[in-house]
């Protein structure tokens, strides 16, 4: 979040006719809710100063009401870990009327949502999220953890169990080749490819697939089109700035006009034209899909046709798009990191002697290398700033903190990641660090606090539900497009190569994007994987 935002949310609306009138009543109104803010802020000053507690550190702000709002900066996660490193890893914000606690200490994480889960996996009423999308009350990420959202996410454990992951493997593979092929067909054309569009022809042609069942070959397949169109959407609208009224409740008419408003809304009547026919179509088909076997369970959990479609909307893009963006961290690392890159390749040519087969991830424990490098990839660059915020629904007790009811709390991922009790030389790309970790991201993600190595997936009750699918992803990328091809950024004319990595990333709704870059494929000859092609032809 940045000042930028706010500021586009008044040029946005800038033909909007207001009469001087309005103007008046509107500064007014401000100037009201001000004084009656800084009111209740006295009376409610104890509750973050209780007696016995550590004072949680507040950064200094520089403006009245708006908080720390307007001090983001033009990079927010930069910032905000610039304050955790000066004052420690917790912090209290204060954003218009709002507070947030931000936290880089997996301790803390671990106490606040593992531990203390029942007051703090609530969610914070959100424009786009309840009024839009789910109506507050379906699917799965942004409603409250009562008994229907638990029913909901029965389900969708049971849809994503490695066992069911298990089935679609050789679709995983396939779709995979696929896509990599088509990286090295527009290099080879082009001089070299941007990957985002084909990690996403990727990421999502497993979702239609695996959920309901539905094939597609290219980018241009209108219904791949649309099903990433609802899911940049919604990761775009239902990051916290999308809704300026919750922060600046004087603000919140001005969405009412705007073409935010109407961006939502055009979200959500895609996918309620898309998403009711994907479903009835793979619940009454005779393709088997994760869809099917979720409509069969939907009436002994209580489920209506409406969770169903609100449930696989939050899938695709829960499931497609943070998972596009760490391909593409993947791609780069790999093409930066060329010491690297060598060493995953001679892996892949000696398990592929041994086996006549690039390895499936059935396989992963004979690749321990690239199981630390795909570990590494994920700690070295968060796909996301801060996740979706948590909403504390009772006062919170934790290591001598006090957090008062009606607190949004956040983790940092990057900053946990890169803080230094977590890791030594954490601002390095160290592969080795994770050799001999044999657990699987899922089982990593759930261990106790002292043995996690990742967080980005989140913590207790609300963990993500799909990590298996984002692993194996992960696993046959890197794999399959190493065991073909060697991965370069271009040379600039200067004949230097720039350094994407090191520019940090770029904020797209609640993910966390490389900058613009482009990659060369080029065809590795005369490989174990050649060899044992020939001997089959």
């Amino acid at each position: 979040m940045d000042r930028s935002w706010f500021m586009n949310s008044f040029r946005e609306n800038a033909m909007i006719s207001v009469t001087g009138f309005i103007a008046v009543g509107l500064a007014s109104k401000l100037v009201y809710e001000v004084f009656n803010w800084n009111y209740k802020a006295f009376l409610n000053k104890d509750e973050w100063n209780k007696k016995g507690f550590k004072k949680i550190p507040v950064p200094p702000k520089k403006y009245l009401y708006f908080g720390h709002m307007l001090s983001l900066s033009e990079d927010p996660t930069a910032q905000v870990n610039q304050w955790l490193k000066t004052y420690g890893p917790i912090l209290h914000l204060t954003m218009g009327v709002q507070h947030w606690v931000v936290i880089a200490d997996p301790l803390l994480a671990s106490e606040i949502f593992v531990r203390n889960a029942s007051k703090s996996s609530g969610r914070q009423r959100h424009i786009f999220t309840h009024t839009i999308y789910a109506d507050g009350a379906k699917g799965l990420s942004f409603t409250d953890s009562g008994k229907k959202w638990q029913k909901s996410r029965k389900i969708a454990q049971s849809m994503l169990s490695p066992e069911r992951i298990e089935k679609f493997s050789g679709v995983i593979e396939s779709i995979t080749d696929n896509v990599v092929d088509e990286l090295a067909k527009a290099s080879n054309r082009d001089g070299s490819v941007c990957p985002l569009s084909f990690v996403k022809l990727s990421t999502f042609s497993i979702m239609l697939k695996s959920l309901f069942g539905k094939t597609v070959d290219s980018i241009d397949d209108p219904l791949l089109q649309d099903v990433i169109c609802i899911a940049d959407g919604i990761v775009k609208y239902i990051s916290p700035e999308q809704d300026i009224g919750s922060f600046i409740p004087s603000f919140s008419w001005i969405t009412k006009f705007s073409k935010q408003r109407k961006g939502m809304a055009n979200v959500v009547k895609l996918r309620n034209v898309v998403l009711p026919k994907l479903v009835s179509e793979a619940a009454h088909g005779e393709v088997d899909c994760l869809v099917k076997q979720a409509y069969a369970l939907k009436e002994e959990y209580g489920l209506d046709d409406d969770d169903l479609v609100s449930m696989m909307s939050d899938l695709l893009a829960a499931g497609g798009d943070p998972t596009s963006v760490s391909l593409t961290w993947l791609l780069l690392i790999l093409a930066q990191y060329k010491d690297v890159q060598q060493r995953v390749c001679y892996e892949i040519d000696a398990f592929v002697e041994q086996n006549g087969r690039l390895p499936s991830f059935s396989d992963r424990e004979n690749v321990p290398y690239i199981r630390a490098v795909l570990l590494e990839c994920i700690r070295f660059r968060s796909i996301t700033n801060f996740g979706i915020p948590r909403f504390v629904t009772e006062d919170i007790e934790c290591l001598g903190y006090f957090i008062p009811k009606n607190t949004v709390v956040m983790t940092s991922m990057h900053a946990m990641h890169m803080y230094p009790n977590n890791q030594t030389d954490a601002d390095q790309f160290i592969p080795e660090r994770f050799l001999g970790r044999t657990k699987t991201w899922a089982a990593n993600s759930r261990a106790n606090v002292q043995e996690r190595d990742m967080y980005v997936f989140g913590w207790g009750r609300r963990i993500c539900v799909g990590i298996h699918l984002v692993e194996v992803e992960v696993f046959n990328m890197c794999v399959r497009a190493l065991g073909r091809y060697n991965i370069e950024i271009p040379m600039r004319q200067d004949g230097l190569v720039d350094d994407i990595i090191s520019k940090g990333s770029v904020s797209r709704g609640l993910n966390c994007m490389p900058h613009d870059y482009t990659l060369k494929f080029i065809k590795r000859c005369n490989t174990p994987l050649d060899a044992h092609a020939t001997k089959k032809d």
